[in-house]
């Protein structure tokens, strides 16, 4: 009898749907030593639980050797992710961007004294209050408990960049050649260079800052600083005589190039690929 109960209670435990917390570790000088300890404690924990899910930080039981690798995994593994933005922590976004790429459900979370980030800043956030008065605590908890659970049941992506933008979210490669903690590494890496590849091109009509233009756009190809001229459907070498890719067109700023791994990316002329650019390969 007993041997069936634990067997039961293991099944159970399986099943269990995990909520993984993406979080500051570290905090900065706005915030003493414990702060975001006592968020998750308090608020975040409590609110997950009480939605019916398995609270998971990646600094409860990730040795730092591997957190890197492991926090991914968990990522693309979990049921649903809780974000909390306050400080505006680098750690904290590249996660999120992740979840934004494989189109995971995501509850967006931060505190008073966090500024909007203009990335996300149409989409639903819960606000809660730095101070962590009592009163106000159980206000988040439960504003934050109704979020997961409207979420969870949510059978559209709530808070899905993938589906406003309307492009096919990230999935994980099904070569079975390399293992599966190697493809979802691959993918993830993959994704940041789109979101690198995204930003330079938003940048393209911003002329805010000054910065060096390593070549123009001509009637039939680019110019090189160098004077020399890259035609549509020739090679792009770098400093090393390596070819890059071959010129496939312009959008009047920047070139569009079909890299030597068949990819194409459209690289502004200030942009860090736009430095490695000649035109003759010597």
């Amino acid at each position: 009898m007993n041997k069936e109960n634990n067997t039961k209670t293991t099944e159970e435990e399986k099943q269990e749907k995990e909520c993984f917390v993406i979080m500051p570790f570290t905090t900065n000088d706005d915030y003493d030593e414990k702060h975001f300890d006592r968020v998750y404690a308090h608020v975040i924990k409590p609110a997950i639980e009480k939605a019916g899910y398995k609270a998971v930080r990646a600094d409860d039981s990730l040795a730092s050797e591997d957190i890197g690798i492991s926090i991914i995994q968990m990522i693309f593994k979990a049921d649903l992710v809780l974000c909390d933005l306050s400080s505006r922590n680098s750690n904290v976004m590249y996660e999120l961007g992740l979840c934004h790429a494989y189109e995971k459900k995501v509850v967006l979370l931060k505190d008073e004294k966090t500024p909007k980030t203009f990335d996300v800043q149409g989409i639903r956030t819960i606000a809660y209050s730095s101070d962590l008065r009592i009163d106000k605590i159980k206000d988040a908890l439960e504003s934050v408990s109704s979020a997961i659970s409207e979420t969870a049941l949510s059978k559209k992506g709530v808070n899905s960049i993938v589906q406003a933008a309307a492009i096919s979210k990230a999935v994980v490669p099904k070569d079975k050649e390399i293992g599966e903690d190697t493809q979802l590494i691959l993918s993830a890496f993959e994704q940041v260079a789109r979101r690198v590849d995204y930003i330079e091109q938003r940048q393209v009509n911003t002329s805010r800052i000054s910065r060096p233009q390593y070549f123009k756009t001509t009637a039939d190809g680019v110019k090189m600083r160098d004077g020399f001229t890259v035609s549509v459907g020739e090679k792009i070498y770098n400093s090393a005589f390596d070819s890059i890719g071959t010129l496939v067109g312009t959008d009047g700023i920047a070139a569009v190039v079909k890299y030597e791994d068949g990819k194409i990316r459209t690289v502004p002329p200030w942009s860090v690929r736009a430095a490695e650019f000649t035109a003759l390969p010597f």
